[in-house]
């Protein structure tokens, strides 16, 4: 059954499909059974390098429609978010070299990337209430297998435009997996997550994936004070852009970011939410750091809160208000 799944010819996202899928895999081995581990290997390897794969019933060459890539993806990346859970072996490894290879792909690679919030993200359809298999140490597991391997990939060698595109991709897919995790289970590459961090704020324009890092940085600022000093400044001069920006228009896209890259955001809602969190963010360094480390920034600080707190968006407000009472302090 989940065979003919995989290689259904779809153009339509179906999020039902995929829980049934997590929940079919989580609750039996599927990667025991041959023949669906070997089609799993080789749709994920077609889908990293860019190579068209066969659709149901339909000649081998044969190039998928716009878009069935995109959601066949969907439907792997859920099949080893069930997997995930339960299966803390090594014995898919070649499974998970495809995963990993997936944000390499320079056409593909962002929107694969971006896939790899299904695996970690708290799907309802997992929770105990389901009789969801999940073991204690699955997202440790789950992030030395999958996640860490791809953290010296994110740093180019040189800077070329391939290099900085797969760079960023990189960069997406390990932001989108730690947003879901406890600070514990990478807090041993959290020096390398901040400088990720930044990197995304200052190239990419303001949309989903920076709000993805921002709310990355803002776990890691409540856990993690210390580590987060010495990059101080860079996160008030990020976070001080993208409120003066606004938008995502604030921001050209740089010459190495292909045609379609950034997710549209046609309601606003990502711009507003990255506003807001980078309001939050400078609010609460005066309650975590000595204000000797703020006074150098503190008169740039209360007037953009001033400004802030006339903003057009009321969440955005408020936050603006409570960040400038707590940099009122710092003189």
């Amino acid at each position: 059954m989940a065979s003919r799944l995989l290689l259904a010819d779809s153009n339509k996202e179906d999020l039902q499909l995929q829980y049934l899928l997590m929940l079919f895999a989580n609750k039996y081995s599927v990667e025991r059974v041959p023949k669906l581990l070997r089609l799993l290997e080789h749709q994920m390897r077609c889908l990293a390098d860019g190579k068209s794969t066969p659709l149901s019933g339909q000649p081998a060459n044969k190039p998928f429609p716009p878009g069935a890539r995109h959601h066949l993806a969907g439907n792997i990346f859920a099949v080893v978010a069930g997997i995930l859970r339960r299966h803390l072996g090594s014995s898919l490894h070649t499974l998970y070299d495809g995963l990993r290879d997936a944000p390499s792909n320079p056409e593909e690679g962002h929107i694969l990337a971006r896939k790899f919030d299904l695996l970690f993200r708290p799907h309802p359809c997992l929770q105990p209430e389901y009789a969801s298999l999940s073991k204690r140490m699955w997202p440790h597991s789950a992030f030395a297998q999958l996640v860490k391997p791809m953290i010296p990939l994110a740093w180019p060698k040189r800077s070329t435009p391939e290099t900085d595109l797969v760079c960023a991709n990189y960069s997406i897919a390990i932001l989108s997996s730690v947003r879901h995790l406890a600070y514990e289970v990478y807090k041993e590459e959290v020096a390398d997550l901040i400088r990720m961090v930044l990197c995304v704020l200052r190239t990419l324009p303001v949309g989903p994936d920076v709000e993805v890092a921002l709310k990355v940085l803002w776990i890691i600022l409540q856990e993690a004070t210390d580590d987060v000093e010495p990059f101080l400044k860079s996160v008030i001069v990020a976070c001080t852009e993208i409120i003066g920006n606004g938008t995502s228009d604030g921001k050209e896209r740089v010459s190495w970011m292909p045609e379609g890259y950034m997710p549209v955001d046609r309601t606003g809602r990502a711009a507003n939410s990255c506003r807001n969190l980078a309001i939050m963010l400078l609010g609460f360094l005066p309650r975590k750091f000595e204000q000797r480390h703020l006074l150098d920034s503190a008169p740039q600080m209360k007037m953009l809160l001033h400004r802030s707190c006339g903003d057009k968006v009321r969440e955005i407000r408020k936050t603006a208000l409570t960040a400038r009472l707590a940099w009122a302090d710092v003189q």
